[in-house]
């Protein structure tokens, strides 16, 4: 019983002990333990915001160093823009791109039979029917590629004068004399500084011969004949560019006549010009074939050669054959400037790119063949197709990049059409 008493009391004694500890682990961890953490993620709170303010200030301080720059590129922007003159810009691009043309003369009237005027029109739709045939095929000689409106507004700053002709005869009335005026100055200053030069070499020579101790006269005479020969030179290709240019000026303004003022009903002489080229190649068999029509039979023989080596002579050859059978043995004179007419609408006509009916891989390299229309290409090379073979044995192709078109050779392409490419 005494035993049972003291185990007792001494629980109750450990009781006491260990509350008293709890007590003092819990008092210590909420009064202190905790409140020092608390303290801590404050104070690293108070920190974050405090460097947010200082970032803050600092940008406002950048901002504020950098605003006067800003304003100042604003105003010269802003004097920039005020400074832009609508009418001056428009003056410009109307100076560089006009063209001199005068507007063609009112329609005459003329008096025809109704039979004479069944014959001229027939004429003239069959010979327009050739012109049109002759237009992107290979015996075009070249397929040249014409700006309209829209290369106006182009980046290329010398889109008019690339690939152009010395004599700038493939350019408007306006712009070739832009063009011939500053050739004949350019030259005029080589010429003068050509003469200062020579000028120069005989003083030195007359020095040198004064006085032989400075030099010998005789290293001098090799630079004078040089110089000699580059000023006549100079004054030759001057002569004849102030020929052009005076030519130039004597057409400037000079009104054109229409390509159908004709007398007699007679067909455009321009079909007799794409006659000479009969030695350039032939499109295809197919369109000289249909549009020959009526021809004679020589003529329709060498149309419907169908190899690329057949010319346009005898397509052509119908043209001149029923020129002629209407009664037309007179020269017109008045014709001769129909053909700077059509030349002139041909070249400011602007023919729509042709869509890429497929593509096509070259399985050996192509050189071309001489100034015509057949384009290079090498082996292994990828390109878009514009026309398929039409019997020829030429297909028409252009690259992607470059958007050069020419003529290759049907049998050295691997051909997919986009149709055939769908249908599978």
């Amino acid at each position: 019983m005494k035993l049972r008493s003291q185990a007792c009391e001494d629980a109750k004694q450990e009781y006491m002990d260990q509350l008293r500890k709890t007590n003092d682990a819990q008092r210590q961890h909420y009064e202190q333990r905790l409140p020092h953490v608390f303290k801590q993620l404050q104070d690293l709170d108070e920190k974050r915001i405090k460097n947010i303010k200082n970032f803050m200030l600092s940008s406002v301080d950048v901002e504020r160093k950098v605003f006067p720059i800003i304003m100042q590129c604003l105003d010269g922007m802003e004097t920039a823009a005020n400074s832009i003159n609508e009418k001056e810009d428009t003056k410009l691009v109307i100076d560089r791109y006009k063209s001199g043309f005068v507007p063609p003369e009112d329609f005459q009237f003329e008096a025809a039979s109704g039979a004479d005027t069944t014959d001229s029109a027939t004429t003239h739709h069959h010979t327009h029917n050739h012109l049109t045939a002759a237009r992107g095929t290979v015996s075009g000689n070249k397929i040249k590629k014409r700006g309209g409106l829209l290369s106006i507004f182009s980046s290329n700053k010398n889109n008019m004068s690339m690939d152009g002709k010395e004599d700038y005869s493939d350019l408007p009335p306006n712009q070739k004399k832009k063009k011939l005026q500053a050739k004949v100055m350019e030259l005029s200053k080589q010429v003068a500084q050509e003469q200062a030069a020579m000028e120069g070499l005989m003083k030195m020579k007359g020095v040198y011969e004064t006085s032989p101790a400075l030099g010998d006269p005789m290293t001098v005479e090799g630079q004078l004949n040089e110089c000699c020969d580059k000023l006549k030179k100079l004054r030759a290709q001057l002569n004849k560019f102030e020929e052009l240019l005076a030519e130039a000026n004597s057409q400037v303004g000079a009104p054109p006549l229409h390509p159908t003022a004709r007398t007699n009903g007679q067909a455009p002489t321009q079909a007799t010009s794409i006659g000479s080229n009969s030695e350039s190649l032939s499109r295809s068999a197919s369109e000289s074939s249909v549009s020959t029509g009526t021809g004679t039979g020589g003529a329709g023989a060498r149309a419907a050669g169908g190899s690329p080596e057949s010319g346009l002579g005898g397509e052509l050859a119908a043209v001149h054959s029923d020129h002629h059978a209407n009664g037309d043995h007179d020269h017109d004179p008045d014709n001769d400037h129909d053909n700077d007419h059509e030349s002139d609408f041909d070249y400011y006509y602007c023919e729509p790119d042709l869509q890429p009916v497929g593509y096509c891989k070259a399985l050996y390299a192509f050189e071309g063949i001489g100034s015509g229309s057949t384009m290079k290409m090498e082996c292994g090379e990828r390109l878009l197709v514009l026309e398929t073979d039409a019997g020829d044995g030429w297909t028409r192709v252009r690259r992607h990049h470059t958007r050069e078109e020419g003529f290759v050779p049907t049998t050295y392409i691997a051909t997919t059409l986009y149709a055939d490419a769908n249908a599978h």
